[in-house]
């Protein structure tokens, strides 16, 4: 019975709670942690949702943070989020912090329309199987990877980063994120 009511008193607690979606389970600490960040190469989406025929290899974003943001458009945690992440993507972007989106288990031109739909500013990569998302052990959406300047994973988590509570957490991953960066 105390075990139950401990259970209660923390799910009476959100406050207390990290920040997840409610669609997905929460993932046990990864084996990634610590260790360098899986390499990929994955064609660009341009910020207004077309095509840009570039493509974007991980590797080279070495020097610099990168929050890794795995997401679909069908995702409802992922749209109520993205407003979020461009809001603090002006605000550490700047400061030197590379932010890439990674669109999985999408249709391309849902994909290329919720870009433009939400204005999203920066990078976004399109992946079409599941070979990513197994690197990074994706268990659920939207999930965000924060790799540090030597490409090695520091920190990740698994649910949207939403309302007040989810936008400092986000922040305070970043600042943690930048100040391994010195």
């Amino acid at each position: 019975m105390a075990v139950l009511a401990g259970v209660t008193a923390l799910w009476l607690r959100p406050e207390q709670a990290p920040v997840r979606s409610p669609a997905f389970p929460p993932a046990p600490a990864p084996a990634l942690i610590g260790k360098r960040a899986p390499d990929f190469t994955l064609p660009l989406l341009a910020a207004d949702g077309a095509g840009s025929g570039g493509r974007l290899a991980l590797h080279s974003l070495r020097g610099h943070p990168v929050l890794l943001n795995f997401w679909a458009s069908w995702c409802a945690p992922c749209r109520a989020e993205t407003p979020l992440l461009m809001r603090l993507y002006q605000v550490y972007g700047p400061r030197g912090v590379s932010f890439v989106g990674v669109d999985v288990q999408d249709d391309a031109a849902d994909a290329r329309r919720f870009v433009g739909q939400y204005h999203v500013g920066y990078t976004v990569v399109a992946s079409r199987d599941e070979t990513v998302m197994t690197s990074y052990a994706i268990l659920g959406l939207p999930t965000t990877v924060f790799i540090d300047a030597d490409g090695v994973i520091r920190d990740r988590q698994v649910g949207g980063f939403i309302g007040p509570d989810g936008e400092k957490a986000l922040a305070e991953k970043l600042e943690r994120l930048l100040r391994s960066a010195r």
